[in-house]
């Protein structure tokens, strides 16, 4: 991939790995996903940076079994961290 002097202008859509907004468009008409590393020529070239494509990881329970525990430094418990990773308590609610 050679550097360039474009500007970023926003994020897009990457036709390649389906991210909704890892795709960055530049001044140029050149693209470069952050996400599935496909970097495209102002001209529609495609090339991509590496040989393995991943899809993207849409389970929207992937935290589902995720482990907790407490974040001191910003003073939350692990049942606190737990409702927030993946919104159910550990245990029972003191009341």
């Amino acid at each position: 991939m050679e550097m360039n002097s474009s500007k970023f202008l926003k994020h897009i859509p990457c036709d390649e790995c389906g991210s909704s907004d890892g795709n960055a468009l530049h001044d140029d008409g050149h693209e470069y996903c952050h996400v599935c590393h496909t970097y495209k020529k102002g001209d529609g070239t495609v090339t991509r940076t590496t040989t393995e494509r991943k899809p993207m990881n849409k389970d929207i329970h992937f935290y589902d079994n995720a482990n907790s525990s407490a974040i001191n430094s910003r003073n939350l418990n692990q049942n606190t961290w737990a409702v927030i990773v993946t919104g159910k308590q550990i245990g029972r609610a003191h009341v």
